[in-house]
């Protein structure tokens, strides 16, 4: 299934923050147990099953002495969730952590470079969009677009932000941190989220898959709204 013939229709949830419950190795030596993380996603209906790339940077796992493993750590992570078959992959980026400075030409390019970089990496592997989170303002959103646009024309889907829009992304992204809501509260952000024009959805936090089978039920049939100004 195509997403980009999806954008702007469709109402799509994705899976959780799998790099909350699991270490970037993990995608090579515990790629069984990542699997299992995944199947009650795929069993409600989610989508979307986000990749455990989020820390799939060079001066991310340069400080976890894993820099030289990032092409086998991002193949293996694509791997486990294309091996699941789900309607769409998704690659998510995060932070590099490395200072950054918006008046400095050399801090930009050196940040922008990091996903210019891992970009080149996940281009010589099926899935379907990028994921941006994470991002500490928007100057580092501005690097991680830049960055992946000089490699990629994939989507690539971020939370609501006047520069993503610039760079042709996607901002239409409602992301919910749940620390004690039960499921059954997925209901009314779902609809707020649907009201407000948001396309993808996503539980993160303390959240269960159960909070992604209420946003699936409730959200299935609806289409973006497309009037919001």
């Amino acid at each position: 299934m195509d997403l980009a013939k999806r954008l702007g229709k469709d109402m799509l949830v994705l899976s959780g923050d799998v790099s909350s419950s699991f270490s970037e190795l993990d995608n090579i030596i515990e790629s069984d147990t990542i699997k299992n993380y995944y199947e009650p996603y795929i069993s409600c209906g989610v989508q979307c099953l986000v990749a455990n790339t989020k820390n799939c940077l060079k001066p991310i796992l340069a400080h976890k002495k894993l820099d030289d493993k990032i092409e086998e750590i991002s193949k293996a992570a694509i791997d486990i969730v294309n091996s699941l078959s789900p309607q769409h992959t998704i690659i998510e980026l995060g932070s590099t952590g490395l200072p950054i400075d918006g008046d400095s030409k050399n801090s930009l390019l050196e940040n922008k470079v990091q996903y210019v970089k891992s970009a080149r990496i996940f281009e010589n592997h099926k899935f379907d969009a990028y994921l941006l989170s994470d991002m500490r303002d928007d100057t580092e959103l501005k690097c991680a677009l830049m960055g992946i646009r000089q490699v990629s024309d994939k989507p690539i889907i971020t939370e609501a932000n006047t520069i993503a829009t610039e760079f042709g992304a996607i901002p239409s992204l409602a992301v919910f941190d749940i620390k004690d809501e039960h499921p059954d509260d997925m209901k009314s952000l779902s609809l707020e989220a649907h009201s407000k024009g948001m396309q993808f959805l996503r539980a993160i936090g303390n959240a269960r898959p159960a909070h992604a089978a209420v946003m699936v039920a409730v959200t299935s049939g609806l289409d973006v709204r497309v009037d919001i100004k």
